[in-house]
């Protein structure tokens, strides 16, 4: 059993249409998810500690 993944053209995740296999677009798309979570929790906390730093 080959468990090598077959290459692709990387230029493909910047196309709107471009061709990625499923197996190579779940990390990408796991990636994106962490990184909105991650702004969504970082953004509220950025804008309190510039709130508090502009009340001194």
């Amino acid at each position: 059993m080959n468990m090598h993944m077959k290459p692709f053209d990387h230029d493909e995740l910047l196309k709107l249409d471009g061709d990625v296999p499923f197996v190579r677009s779940v990390p990408y798309g796991i990636q994106h998810i962490l990184a909105m979570f991650v702004a969504n929790l970082v953004l509220p906390w950025d804008m309190e500690v510039k709130v508090a730093a502009s009340e001194k």
